[in-house]
This record gives structure tokens, sequence and C-alpha cells, in this order.
């Protein structure tokens, strides 16, 4: 029964059985997109921006660490 449940929720076709149906895609699945009129989005792996990135995340997740020294920074 466990490997059963494995298999479902992993997406397998149980044994025996027939595949399920491809789902419809999701109208609103790009509801969100932006478009690329913006800059271009950074290389994650550029060591230049590596602290920029770590002020940010310690910006966000730890807001009051942060403070008033990162809102008194300019944009």
């Amino acid at each position: 029964m466990v490997v059963r449940r494995v298999r479902e929720s992993a997406g397998e076709a149980p044994v025996g059985r027939r595949p399920k149906r491809a789902q419809p895609a999701d109208p609103n699945q790009n509801a969100l997109d932006v478009g690329a009129d913006g800059p271009a989005r950074p290389d994650p792996r550029d060591q230049r921006l590596q602290a920029q990135r770590d002020v940010l995340k310690a910006a966000l997740q730890l807001p009051a660490l942060a403070g008033p020294v990162y809102d008194a920074l300019p944009d």
C-alpha cells in the first residue's frame, strides 16, 4: 500500500492500470509574466554580486537586524 501511494504521488501510473490523462494547462499559469522589457537578470554565479545578494537575503530574512542601516542605503 505504501509503495502504491508513493508511486501515485510521484505521478507514476499504478501497475495494471491505464495512466491518467494529462491535465489541461492552467489558463492563469502566465498571469504574472512581466515580459522582457526590464533589465536582464544578472548571472547568479557572478562572484562580484555575491555581497549584494547576501545583504538582500539578510534584509529580507532578518529585517530587525538590517533595519535602519539598510533603509538608509541609497537606491
